[in-house]
Order: C-alpha cells, then structure tokens, then sequence
C-alpha cells in the first residue's frame, strides 16, 4: 500500500494564532490538489515557539483545534501537527491526530521537555506514549527533543508500527545532528520516520533570535531521505511504500535478534 504525505513546512507568525491557522487551511487545500492524504505541520504551528500564552490565547488554541476538526473533515484530510495546549490547569505541548471525519484519533504530550529553552519551566512534561489508529495502521508519534531517546522509537519498533511521526522546531546550527538522528532511529527499527520542522527567523523565550532550518523529510526503513529538502516555506509531498516496511523487516530480522535479558549489568 502506498501514501502521499504532505509536509507543511512553514514559518509560524509568533503568537498570531488565526495566521497561522490561515496558513494551515492554504497547506491543506495545496496538499489535497496533490492526492495527499495526509499532512504534517512542525512543532508548535498555531503560535511559533513561544510558551508564555495569555489565557485568550489559550481559549484560542482550543477554538483552533475545533476549525482544524472542520478543516480535516472538510477537505477529507488527515492532520498531524502539535501545539500548546491547556487542560485541567495545567499546559502541554500536545500533539493532535485528526482523522478526515473530523475526530480525534489520539493525542500525545511531548515527555522530554527541552530544558535549555526552559520549557520545563512553562509546560508539564507527558507520561506516556501514544500510537494513533489510522485506516492502514497503527503510526507512532514524537515531538522534537524525543528524537534524542531510542527508547521512544524502539518502544515503536516492538510494536511494529510502519510509521513514527517527528514534528519539531529545531533551529540551526543542528540540522546535520537532527537528519543523523532521524535516520539512525529510521534504520534501527525499520520503518518510516516522517518529520516536519519549522522554517523561518524568529525569537526564542529569551528573545534571542533563531533561524529554523526546514529540511522536513520522509526517511525510509534503511535511512534514505526520499524526498527533497530545502530551507525555504514550501509544501514538501512524498510517497510512503508500507510494503517496503514488511521487506525490509522480513530480509534483516533485527527484532527476533534481540536479546534484552543480556541488556543490563
């Protein structure tokens, strides 16, 4: 079975909330004139990175979430794509899956907080993973700093999931350790990493000034980048082969060479 996914590579409009929700249906409407269906929007997307967010704002972020259910539903869509969001007094950075009926069909809140942005300062950190249901399968999802934990994409990999989903806002200078960690999570257990990151300057929460990157990739189970990256705004769409999954995992049996009772001292 074959998908075209879409990566929604942009530059959020910090704190603009309906911009960039703007942007977001443009994206979508642009994803679906490529047969995509599905899309992937970075870390943070409805207000760039910033975590300090008025209780208006808030209430926005909520009323977003409920216009990004229509637009799935809408344009018959499915969208990943993670944001700051309030619940029960406390606040996340939480990833949302939104299937083309408009429901949601998991959510997942970012575990390992980056403490050099403070971000465990502002939000509370999630407490366990979460796989969302979609019509070819279960899919794994992450969000930024967890590409730096195999334990994440391993605990994936056992499940056998085809695809894990990374979304993030990794500025330069990292971009060469961001694709080596990608592809090395890619090739340890065998399946596609699909990450979408932002492009773009803005500022940080100190207000020192960041340059995002992009470079929003498809990588295949043996760690080949299979579509074009670039640094620029831009919708970026590929193909994702779940046979070449099944291949690649029946050739190389990685996972029946395990032996865990030796993994410990």
């Amino acid at each position: 079975m074959k998908l075209t996914i879409s990566l929604a590579q942009m530059n959020s409009d910090l704190k603009n909330i309906q911009k960039n929700l703007q942007t977001s249906e443009k994206y979508i409407l642009d994803a679906k004139q490529l047969g995509s269906t599905l899309i992937v929007f970075p870390e943070m997307f409805l207000t760039g990175l910033q975590f300090n967010q008025d209780e208006n704002s808030l209430q926005e972020i909520k009323s977003s979430i409920d216009a990004l259910c229509k637009f799935a539903e809408l344009h018959q869509i499915t969208i990943v794509g993670s944001t700051l969001y309030p619940e029960e007094e406390k606040l996340f950075n939480r990833l949302f899956v939104i299937l083309p009926s408009g429901k949601i069909a998991a959510t997942y809140d970012k575990i390992h907080l980056f403490y050099p942005l403070e971000e465990d300062t502002y939000l509370d950190p999630g407490t366990h993973l979460q796989t969302a249901s979609l019509p070819f399968g279960e899919v794994g999802l992450s969000i930024c700093y967890d590409i730096r934990f195999p334990e994440v994409f391993r605990a994936y990999g056992l499940k056998q999931v085809p695809i894990t989903f990374c979304v993030s806002a990794v500025p330069h200078p990292r971009k060469e350790l961001l694709l080596s960690l990608l592809k090395a999570r890619a090739i340890e257990n065998q399946m596609y990493i699909v990450c979408c990151n932002q492009v773009g300057k803005s500022q940080d929460m100190r207000g020192n000034k960041v340059e995002f990157f992009g470079s929003s990739c498809i990588i295949d189970p043996l760690g080949n980048i299979t579509t074009s990256i670039s640094e620029k705004e831009e919708l970026i769409t590929g193909s994702i082969d779940l046979s070449f999954v099944d291949k690649v995992r029946k050739d190389m049996r990685v996972f029946e060479s395990r032996k865990p009772e030796c993994y410990k001292f």
